[in-house]
C-alpha cells in the first residue's frame, strides 16, 4: 500500500468520524430538547446526564477528528500520535456505549411483554400509582377543575368537578399525599413528564382524562407504558447502530493511522522530515 493511498484512507475515515461525531451532538440535543420536562426534574440526573455526555461526547470526536484531519494532511507525527491516543480512548468508550445498549436491549423485551405491569416491580409502582390516581382525582375524592361542557365531562367519566375551583392534576388534591407509595412524588413526576411527551395518560391502561399533567389537555387516546417502552427501544436501537459503526471507523482508523506514522513516504522517512521541516521553521 503506498504512502498517498494510505494517507488518504486515514483522511476518509478520520472525516466520516467527524461526521459521526456531529451526529452524536445532534442527536442528543434533539432529545434534549423533545423531552424538556424530563431533562428538566433534577429526579432525572442520570438521564439528562447522559444527553449531556452525549452532546460533549460528539464534541470532542469532532475536535479530535479535526485534529486527525490536520495531522494527515500536513504529514505531522506530533499530532497523529495525539490522535492516535485520543482515537483508542474513544474507542474504549464506545465499545463500552455499544456494550451497554446491547444489555439494555437484552432485558427491555421483559419490560414491553409485562402487558398488564404485573412482574416487573417499576412498572407495578407506576401502575399502582396510576390507578389510585385515577380513581381519585375528578371523582369523589378530589374535585378537579374541569373547563368543558357538560357533555365533555360525561364522556370522559369526570364525575365531581367544577369551572372556577378545583385541582387540575392529581399532585393537588389533598388525596394524594396520605396515597403513601413507595418513590411517590418522583413516580408521578416522571408520569407528568410522560403525558407531556407523548400526549398519553394511563400505565398498562388508558385514562380518559389527564391526571398528572392537566385534566384539560384533551381527551387522550395512548397508553403511556407502550409510548415510554418504544421510545426507549427506537433510540436505544439507534445508539446502537451508531455505536456499531462509529466502533468499527475508530478501529479502523486507529490501525491505518498507526500505519500512516511508521510508513515511510517513497525516498524519505517520514519522521525525520518532519524533524527536519520543524528545524528549518525554527
Amino acid at each position: 500500500m503506498s504512502f498517498k493511498f494510505l494517507q488518504r484512507l486515514v483522511e476518509i475515515t478520520t472525516f466520516i468520524i467527524l461526521l459521526l461525531g456531529i451526529f452524536w451532538i445532534v442527536f442528543s440535543a434533539i432529545l434534549y430538547s423533545k423531552d424538556k420536562d424530563v431533562t428538566d426534574n433534577s429526579k432525572y440526573d442520570i438521564y439528562r446526564g447522559a444527553l449531556i455526555l452525549g452532546i460533549a461526547f460528539g464534541s470532542l470526536l469532532v475536535i479530535w477528528a479535526i485534529i486527525g484531519l490536520i495531522g494527515a494532511c500536513k504529514k505531522n507525527n506530533c499530532l497523529l500520535g495525539t490522535f492516535n491516543f485520543g482515537i483508542f480512548l474513544f474507542l474504549l468508550i464506545s465499545i463500552a456505549i455499544l456494550v451497554l445498549s446491547i444489555i439494555f436491549a437484552v432485558y427491555l423485551p421483559d419490560y414491553k411483554n409485562d402487558r398488564k405491569c404485573t412482574q416487573k416491580s417499576l412498572l407495578i409502582d407506576l401502575k399502582t400509582l396510576n390507578d389510585q390516581s385515577y380513581q381519585a382525582l375528578c371523582q369523589n375524592s378530589c374535585q378537579c377543575n374541569f373547563k368543558g361542557t357538560p357533555t365533555q365531562a360525561l364522556q370522559q367519566d369526570i364525575i365531581n368537578y367544577s369551572e372556577a375551583q378545583g385541582a387540575l392534576r392529581v399532585q393537588d388534591c389533598q388525596i394524594f399525599k396520605n396515597f403513601g407509595l413507595s418513590n411517590q412524588n418522583s413516580n408521578s413526576d416522571l408520569l407528568r413528564a410522560i403525558e407531556n411527551t407523548f400526549d398519553c395518560s394511563g400505565f398498562c391502561s388508558i385514562n380518559k382524562y389527564y391526571v398528572f399533567s392537566n385534566v384539560n389537555n384533551g381527551f387522550p387516546s395512548k397508553d403511556c407504558k407502550v409510548e415510554m417502552i418504544n421510545f426507549l427501544d427506537n433510540n436505544n436501537k439507534r445508539v446502537i447502530i451508531a455505536a456499531a459503526v462509529l466502533t468499527f471507523f475508530l478501529f479502523l482508523t486507529f490501525i491505518l493511522s498507526i500505519c500512516l506514522c511508521v510508513k515511510k513516504p517513497k525516498g524519505e522517512n517520514f519522521y525525520e522530515r518532519n524533524k527536519i521541516g520543524q528545524y528549518n521553521n525554527k
